[in-house]
């Protein structure tokens, strides 16, 4: 990506007649399957700005407008940021499709230290309440959504749906071999007798951003960090609390308890629905959903296959001690 490359992209948003310059291009880390860029931009319309240049090199022109149509509902409830231009008509890289949108100041998630006990848990709530405003859209089935955010594939988070998830990737696409023969025979064993705790969700399914963590997440600093942007709703479905509450709270940041009921406390206070017995179980067994989904990929990086094994392990060898 050149300065020229951006200049032309963002052409479309500021008129033919206009003068644009980008000022800076830099890549953002955040942004596994897409590339993100910081672009300073001058020109006659907006001055000299800030904004974020989102190519979805792997996203379909479907994605491209789930995202738009997300951003347009959820913006009044939940903090993101401003979309002033999403196209798909783009001579410059093949017709990627492309997202403009406002660059918001904050840190990432995964990038917040030396937080205080204060601190920490008044992020936690923030990011509760944050959870509970995106779980208020509501569908009447649970699974993937298509670009006029209806539901086009059903999936099923439950227990029989994750013992059939964990027996297909398993035993039908052969991974057991990949995460060892006793440790796959353990692992069923435990989800035929633990999953069903899944199947005490009883309200209807709701927006899952489905990667609510790390550098999805931008937080403010000073005394009380609050989350001030969700980024990429790429993956975004229909499906429980959990789906999103187990991405969040995957160590280190749920290892102490007070901070996983800031959370839960946070989510309730936002107007969220929880049950009383089990949440962190229930946002445990969740999270598996995911970590089989890593299993069940063409090619599985070693670091990523230790963290699936460390995962599967370190929940059933807990368990018990929740």
């Amino acid at each position: 990506m050149t300065a020229s490359d951006a200049e032309r992209l963002f052409q479309p948003l500021t008129g033919k007649q206009a003068k644009i310059q980008v000022e800076s291009l830099s890549l953002l880390e955040n942004g596994f399957s897409n590339s993100n860029y910081r672009v300073e931009l001058k020109s006659e319309i907006f001055g000299r700005r800030h904004f974020v240049l989102r190519l979805l090199e792997h996203g379909t022109l479907s994605d491209l407008r789930k995202e738009e149509k997300l951003n347009q509902m959820l913006k009044a409830t939940v903090p993101m940021p401003e979309f002033y231009l999403a196209s798909d008509d783009n001579d410059v890289f093949s017709s990627v499709p492309y997202i403009i949108m406002e660059y918001v100041q904050g840190e990432s998630l995964d990038q917040v230290k030396n937080l205080g006990q204060d601190e920490t848990l008044s992020l936690a709530k923030s990011l509760g309440q944050t959870l509970a405003a995106l779980h208020q859209m509501r569908f009447a089935s649970q699974g993937f959504l298509d670009e006029n955010l209806l539901v086009d594939k059903v999936v099923e988070i439950n227990g029989q749906g994750l013992r059939r998830f964990a027996e297909n990737i398993l035993l039908e696409k052969g991974r057991t071999a990949l995460l060892g023969k006793s440790l796959s025979r353990r692992f069923l064993a435990f989800l035929e007798q633990e999953a069903d705790l899944l199947d005490d969700y009883k309200d209807l399914p709701c927006l899952c951003h489905s990667d609510f963590g790390s550098s999805n997440l931008l937080i403010s600093g000073g005394p009380s960090p609050r989350v001030v942007a969700v980024l990429d709703f790429e993956f975004a479905f229909s499906g429980t609390p959990y789906v999103d509450l187990g991405n969040l709270l995957r160590p280190p940041f749920s290892q102490e308890k007070a901070v996983r009921e800031a959370v839960f406390q946070g989510y309730r206070t936002g107007g969220g629905k929880l049950g009383d017995q089990d949440l962190y179980q229930k946002c445990l067994l969740t999270d598996l959903f995911a970590w089989l989904e890593f299993l069940g990929r063409a090619e599985v990086p070693e670091a990523v296959l230790s963290s699936v094994r460390s995962r599967i392990i370190s929940t059933m060898t807990d368990w018990l001690f929740l």
